[in-house]
Formats: C-alpha cells, sequence, structure tokens
C-alpha cells in the first residue's frame, strides 16, 4: 500500500514542481477523471482495477494531476482548519461533559487534553493536532454522540469559510485549553479525594464503648499512631504500601461499616474496641526493622508477609528475646486485654510460645469489674476484610520507588490493586461493591489486570466469608463493576 500511496505523492509533487504547457480548452473532460473519482483515488477508496485505471491515465493527463494535486491541498487545508475548529467547539461543549461523563472518565478526558495543549502550545503539525482531536471525538461518540456530532458535523460551506489559522492564533487556543482544561481537572480531583472510608468513624464506635474503653482506645490509638509514622519512615519499606496512620483510619472506618450491617449479631463493647484497637496495632511488629536494619528486599518483602510474630512479641513482651512489653505504656488495662487485641491482629491464640490454637467463636473475660463477652474470629475476619479492602492509591510508594528495578515482583499485584480499584463501598446487607478502572496499557506478560484484581480479592474475600459463616453470620458474595478509561495512558513504571 505504501508504494500505491508513494505513486500518488510523485504525481502530486510533479504537478505542484512542473507547468503545464497545454491550454484549458485543450482538456477532454468526456476523458477526464471525475471529481468523485479523483476523492476516492487519494483517499484509497477505489478497488485495484479501478486504481491502476485511474494511474495509467494520470501518467497521460497533466489535467488530472493538476486536479489531484489541488485535491490534496485542499483535504490537507480542512484538516488544518477543522484542528482548530474542532478544538475551538471542544473548549465550548467542555462543560457540559464534565455533567455527561462520570468522575473518572472526565479526569481521564482532561489528562488527554492537557496533552494535546502542550503539543498545540510546543508547536507540533496540525495535521498531527487533528490526528489527536479524531482520536479524543472517536472515544467521545459512544458516551456522547451528540456533542461528538456536533463537533464533526461541519458543512461544506463551513470548512470553505474558514482561514488558515496562524501560529499564533494556534498558540493561544492552547494555552486557553490547557487554562481550561486544569481548572476543571483541579476541581474534579478535589471532588474525588474523597479516602475511602474517610471522616471521624469514632463518632459511631465511641457510642458501644464504655468511658474507661473511650480513654484507653485514644491512648492506645495515640501511641501507635507515632510508631506507625516511624515505621512507614523507614527507608527499606519505601517500595511497600503504607502502612500509615490513613491506613489504619481507612481500616477502622471499612470494619465500622461492617459493624453497622452485624450490629445485632456482634457489636458488643468489646468486640467494637478490640476491632478498634487491632486497625491501629496489627502492623506494629515491623517496627523491628528499624532495629535490625534489614537492607535485602525480599526479606523486607517476608516480614512485610508476616509480621505477627512481631507484634505479639512488642504488645506483650518477649523475655527469650529480652523484649519489654509495651502494653502497659500503650494503655491497656491488663495483659489480658492486650493479649486479647493481639489475638485478633494475627488471627491466632496463643496458649503456649510454641504453640496456638484457633481463635474461638464467642469468649468471655472479667474486665472493669464486670464479666464481657467478646467475639474475636468474627472480629479478626472483620479486621482482615477491612484491610484487605483498604485499595486507596495512597498507598502506593512513590514514583521513584515503584521504578526500582530491584523491587519484588511478588508486590506487583498489591501495586496493582491499589491503581485499578477506584471506588468500594459497603451496602447495608453487607455486599461489598468494588469499582475497578483501567487507566493504563499493561505490559503483555501480566494479562488481563482487572480479571487478575478480581480474581485475588473474591479469593481473600471468600476467605473472610468461611470465618465469618463460622460465627454464624453471612456475607455476600461481592459485586464487581469493571471497566477502563476514555484514554489509555502508558504505564509510568512497568515496562513491557
Amino acid at each position: 500500500m505504501q508504494d500505491k500511496k508513494y505513486d500518488l505523492e510523485e504525481l502530486i509533487h510533479e504537478a505542484l514542481t512542473k507547468q503545464t504547457q497545454k491550454k484549458p480548452e485543450d482538456r477532454d473532460e468526456s476523458a477526464c477523471l471525475g471529481k468523485e473519482t479523483i476523492r476516492r483515488l487519494y483517499e484509497g477508496a477505489l478497488t485495484d482495477d479501478e486504481r491502476l485505471k485511474a494511474l495509467e491515465h494520470l501518467n497521460q493527463c497533466s489535467f488530472c494531476i493538476a486536479d489531484l494535486a489541488l485535491y490534496a491541498d485542499v483535504a490537507k487545508f480542512e484538516a488544518k482548519s477543522l484542528a482548530l475548529a474542532k478544538l475551538k467547539q471542544l473548549q465550548i461543549v467542555f462543560s457540559k461533559l464534565k455533567g455527561k461523563l462520570d468522575a473518572f472518565d472526565f479526569t481521564s478526558l482532561c489528562t488527554r487534553l492537557l496533552e494535546i495543549s502542550k503539543k498545540i502550545i510546543g508547536g507540533l503539525d496540525r495535521e498531527a493536532i487533528e490526528s489527536a482531536v479524531e482520536e479524543v471525538l472517536a472515544r467521545l461518540e459512544p458516551e456522547l454522540s451528540q456533542a461528538a456530532v456536533q463537533l464533526r458535523g461541519k458543512t461544506k460551506a463551513e470548512v470553505e469559510s474558514l482561514k488558515e489559522p496562524s501560529k499564533e492564533e494556534m498558540l493561544k487556543l492552547g494555552r486557553q485549553l490547557q487554562e481550561t482544561v486544569k481548572k476543571e481537572l483541579m476541581i474534579s480531583e478535589i471532588q474525588q479525594h474523597k479516602p475511602l472510608w474517610s471522616g471521624a468513624p469514632e463518632l459511631w464506635i465511641f457510642g458501644h464503648l464504655t468511658d474507661s474503653m473511650k480513654n484507653r482506645v485514644v491512648c492506645i490509638r495515640d501511641w501507635c499512631e507515632e510508631k506507625l509514622e516511624c515505621i512507614n519512615s523507614l527507608p527499606d519499606l519505601q517500595f511497600l504500601p503504607s502502612v500509615g496512620v490513613g491506613h489504619s483510619k481507612r481500616v477502622l472506618g471499612c470494619a465500622i461499616e461492617m459493624l453497622k450491617v452485624f450490629e445485632q449479631r456482634i457489636c458488643n463493647p468489646l468486640t467494637c474496641f478490640v476491632i478498634y484497637a487491632g486497625a491501629y496495632c496489627q502492623h506494629l511488629g515491623l517496627l523491628f526493622l528499624e532495629e535490625h536494619q534489614t537492607r535485602k528486599a525480599q526479606e523486607v518483602l517476608e516480614a512485610w508477609k508476616d509480621h505477627n510474630g512481631q507484634t505479639r512479641d512488642l504488645i506483650i513482651g518477649n523475655t527469650d528475646l529480652d523484649i519489654a512489653a509495651a502494653w502497659p505504656a500503650m494503655g491497656f488495662l491488663s495483659e489480658q486485654e492486650a493479649m486479647l487485641v493481639v489475638n485478633v491482629c494475627t488471627g491466632e491464640q496463643r496458649i503456649s510460645k510454641k504453640s496456638a490454637t484457633e481463635l474461638p467463636t464467642s469468649q468471655s473475660i472479667f474486665l472493669e469489674g464486670q464479666t464481657m463477652n467478646v467475639q474475636p474470629l468474627a472480629a479478626f475476619a472483620i479486621l482482615k476484610l477491612a484491610t484487605i479492602l483498604d485499595c486507596s492509591q495512597e498507598r502506593l510508594p512513590r514514583l521513584l520507588c515503584l521504578r526500582e528495578p530491584k523491587k519484588p515482583e511478588d508486590l506487583i499485584y498489591e501495586y496493582l490493586k491499589h491503581e485499578v480499584v477506584r471506588e468500594v463501598n459497603i451496602d447495608k446487607d453487607g455486599t461489598v461493591h468494588i469499582k475497578m478502572r483501567v487507566c493504563y496499557r499493561y505490559p503483555a506478560r501480566l494479562g488481563n489486570v482487572q480479571e487478575l484484581v478480581c480474581r485475588k480479592l473474591q479469593e481473600q474475600i471468600r476467605q473472610c466469608q468461611e470465618l465469618l459463616q463460622q460465627s454464624g453470620i453471612s456475607l455476600p458474595d461481592p459485586e464487581f463493576d469493571c471497566g477502563e478509561a476514555l484514554f489509555l495512558e502508558e504505564h509510568p513504571y512497568l515496562g513491557d
């Protein structure tokens, strides 16, 4: 096909560089190619036989060669002119698009338009700009056909009336488009930037705690927040999903949503206390990495995957390792209370230093001068589920760390989960709704990224369902809403 196109370009070049010696009255209109044939020839719409006959005629007719050159020049001019017209029209309907597209797709559109505006300002040729605008319209058409038709629907008279845009006009339009899109993008991001389960979850859960528990859990929270920020700043953990204070708050918020669903079954003061404290205590074992100065990425990964033993040692103490118990300084009422929280964090009940049993579905302990009931297994399942569902992008490491070639492959799924999952909601019946949107082109070796994340999330949630079932609680299967952005971008750190 390139050879055929090259033949046309040669003929056009010849017509533009050589002057014909023939006069218009010498032309035989009946033997020449018609305007429609010229158009179809230039656009590649003729059959092979028709194309061959047309080229043979062009080799003998300088009049038709001139017509072809004229059509080519007009076609290119229309493209240049329409690029400006379409961009202006797109700017006019831009605010309407915001109301018709969802927030994620609108952000994707803004990102692409910013790229186009930068290209205009950078002096990219008009044909390339036209191509970029056409791509935007092609993607918008299924979503917003009326606006797309409005942008594409220029009449022949309107096209002919357009003037060749100057470099200054294109530059001005590029800057106007950039300014408009930046403002809308900033507003959109502010509206979208609502961390999962943000707000003050304490207000609800405090209503289910005793006054003494409220005081203790605030002390535990404050003590843990300082340690968690220390953990989050460790150089060795920079390529891991964040375990900072924000993560604990979101885990607590999600756990509270689940507690609301099963309020009549498990929402007693001690269970609420254990879940609250557990949301802040579950990652404290990572603090030992600071002391041991681990440097190998794989060792850090293994410690991140399983730091239950270290969490237990830090809170309860370990005389064999000369580790003093931290629970008195944290604010726990007794070692028994601290042990209960540790058991829920780790998912096992220690009966000696070397052996453990499964968590009981129900347990009674004596606290605050009275016997209190607690559901350790259900509390562990809810805490585990809430941790899984914290898919916030805020947990992603810095881009510099993500581009580190030595990062363990085992972490790729964690990164993908936080990139793809955009929204998590829990219904009144406990159904978890997970909205996923792909915005990058991923390497082929990863396969279907959404299917991968869906499958792994389903497996993890199923484990929590089974644990809750043992406590007589039925959790519905999760529901997934999968899709992709209007415009897929190059991935910032995953190469081919």
